[in-house]
């Protein structure tokens, strides 16, 4: 997935769940962010930034299910 040009990013329809998200990019670190809790018609607002590093580009995003 890529950001808008202000980088901006959605994610529509995602099931409630856990996750864990991975963003990558060009020229910066990787960024991790663990244990994101996703509930029924959230709308999380998830400011990342990322620091200049190592080169790739990529956005993961993985999910447990809820028991």
């Amino acid at each position: 997935m890529k950001t808008t040009s202000e980088g901006r990013y959605t994610i529509p329809y995602l099931t409630p769940a856990i996750y864990n998200i991975e963003v990558t990019a060009s020229g910066f670190q990787t960024l991790k962010r663990e244990k994101i809790t996703l509930s029924i018609a959230d709308k999380l607002n998830l400011p990342l930034q990322l620091t200049v590093g190592a080169v790739s580009e990529t956005v993961v995003v993985t999910a447990s299910r809820r028991r």
